[in-house]
């Protein structure tokens, strides 16, 4: 009998919803005033330690810790002894037609996105060097599935937390 392995498969991992009271609306919202724009026309906070800074996003931050540390431990089974902390953290602010260009973190293990308003679809790309085909290849496809596909959008709910390892290219 044959069958197909996915080998090596990258864990996405996506909370459950964390309801913002309006004081930390707010706070996140005044970050606007100090922004810097990115190469997509959207803007982030020059701020970059912002749950460190903000004692108003202290739930905030203990929701996303908790969820880190299930991530770290419970999906990708590393020992208690080996524990994460959050460094950075900043505030994105996407208006109509904007984007964030493709990056990724190379500073980092595991890097996350919480939406706080409006979001948007969170698009992964393949590197070109975990393709199946070298991109110098173009085919026809019938349909795409997770052997085949280059990106990835995976649609968020505002007030979710999604993780990921900080290699993988996003946008």
């Amino acid at each position: 009998m044959s069958k197909v392995l996915p080998l090596f498969p990258i864990p996405i991992y996506i909370s459950e919803k964390y309801s913002l009271v309006e004081e930390e609306i707010n706070v996140c919202k005044s970050f606007y005033k100090n922004v810097t724009k990115n190469v997509g026309g959207n803007h982030s906070s020059k701020e970059t330690y912002v749950l460190k800074q903000c004692k108003e996003l202290n739930k905030l931050k203990e929701f996303i810790k908790k969820h880190l540390d299930k991530y770290w431990h419970d999906t990708l089974l590393i020992d208690a002894d080996s524990k994460l902390r959050i460094t950075q953290s900043w505030i994105n602010f996407n208006e109509k037609n904007t984007a964030h260009h493709i990056h990724s973190h190379s500073n980092s293990i595991i890097s996350g996105v919480f939406y706080i308003e409006n979001s948007t679809p969170l698009v992964f790309e393949k590197a070109p060097l975990n393709s199946l085909v070298s991109s110098a290849f173009k085919f026809n496809y019938k349909g795409f599935n997770q052997f085949n596909c280059q990106t990835m959008n995976l649609d968020v709910k505002q007030e979710q937390l999604v993780l990921f390892p900080s290699n993988l290219l996003h946008h």
